[in-house]
C-alpha cells in the first residue's frame, strides 16, 4: 500500500478484482506489508478488506481535533465499517496471514486494524508504526505548506494504537530482515508465515474429515507444531523458530495491483501477495 502519481481509482478497483479472482482458489493468502510506508486513503484499505468479510464489520472509529473551546477539543467520533465486496464471487474463504513491522504505516495500518477484527486472520511480525492520522494542512502567508496529524483512530474496542502501533499475534525470534538473513537469502518471517498458512490449511482439511475420537479435545486447546515447537492454536504471542519453506512456483501477476506467487506444498496452495495499492494522499 503506497503512493502512485498516476492513480486511477476505477482501474485500481478493477485490477484488485482481477487479482482476487485469480487468488480465490488458494487455501491461504499471505499479505507482506512489513515495509510499506505509503500514506493514502482509508477507503482503499477498506476496499481491500472487503474481499475477506461476509458481514458488515466495524473496522475503526476516528475523531479530529476541533479548535472550539467546548467539549474535549475533538469532533464527535465517526465509525467506519468494512462491507462485503459487491461481487460475492470474489469473497475469499481461506485463511490470511499479515506480515507487519514498524515500517507498516498509515493505510497499511488501517488495513491491518480492519483485518484484525476477522477470526481467519493472523498478524505476524512486530508492532506497526502507529501513524494513522491524515494530515491537517494549511498554507502560510509566505506560501509554505505545513501539515499536522489531527485525527485519533481507535479500534472497535476503543484501543488507540497511535505511536505504539498494532501488536502482532505472532512474534518471530529474528528482527526484521537482519543482515545475516539478507546475506544468506533467508527470510525467517516469511517462512514462519508460510508455516502458519500451511497449518491453517491442514486444520481446515482435517475439520472436513469425521474424527474417530470426537470428544478428545476442544478446538480452543488443541496444540499445533510450529518449527518443531508445540504451541496452542490461537495463542496470543508465539516465538517461532525458523521453519522450512515450501517450494515456490512463481506465476504471472494478473495485474499491476498485486505481485504474487502461488506456493505449492503437499497439502495446500498458499498465495503470497505483496499489495501495491497506489493509495494516494
Amino acid at each position: 500500500l503506497g503512493y502512485s502519481l498516476d492513480y486511477n481509482e476505477p482501474a485500481f478497483f478493477a485490477e484488485l478484482d482481477s487479482a482476487m479472482s485469480t487468488l480465490k482458489s488458494t487455501d491461504s493468502i499471505i499479505f507482506d506489508i512489513r515495509v510499506n510506508t505509503g500514506a493514502g486513503e482509508d477507503r482503499n484499505a477498506l476496499r481491500v478488506a472487503s474481499y475477506f468479510v461476509t458481514n458488515r464489520t466495524k473496522a475503526f472509529s476516528k475523531k479530529a481535533w476541533d479548535h472550539k473551546d467546548d467539549g474535549d477539543g475533538f469532533t464527535p467520533s465517526t465509525d467506519f465499517f468494512v462491507s462485503p465486496n459487491e461481487n460475492s464471487d470474489l469473497i475469499y474463504e481461506g485463511d490470511v496471514v499479515l506480515i507487519v513491522s514498524g515500517s507498516t504505516v498509515k493505510a497499511c495500518e488501517v488495513f491491518t486494524m480492519a483485518m484484525s477484527q476477522l477470526p481467519q486472520v493472523t498478524i505476524l511480525g512486530r508492532a506497526t508504526s502507529g501513524v494513522f492520522s491524515n494530515q491537517f494542512t494549511r498554507t502560510l502567508p509566505n506560501g509554505w505548506i505545513f501539515g499536522l496529524s489531527n485525527e485519533v483512530y481507535a479500534a472497535p474496542d476503543g484501543t488507540v494504537y497511535e505511536i505504539v502501533g498494532i501488536p502482532p499475534a505472532v512474534l518471530p525470534e529474528a528482527e526484521l530482515l537482519p543482515l545475516s538473513e539478507l546475506r544468506s537469502g533467508q527470510d525467517s518471517w516469511l517462512e514462519a508465515a508460510l508455516e502458519i498458512a500451511q497449518m491453517s490449511a491442514n486444520t481446515s482439511d482435517s475439520s472436513d474429515t469425521p474424527s474417530t475420537n470426537a470428544g478428545s479435545a476442544s478446538p480452543s486447546v488443541l496444540a499445533t507444531t510450529v518449527g518443531g515447537t508445540a504451541v496452542p492454536t490461537g495463542a496470543p504471542s508465539l516465538l517461532l523458530p525458523t521453519a522450512a519453506a515450501p517450494t515456490r512456483i512463481p506465476t504471472a501477476a494478473p495485474s499491476s495491483t498485486a505481485c504474487h506467487s502461488v506456493l505449492m506444498t503437499s497439502t495446500a496452495t498458499i498465495a503470497l501477495t505483496t499489495i501495491l495499492l497506489h493509495l494516494v494522499v
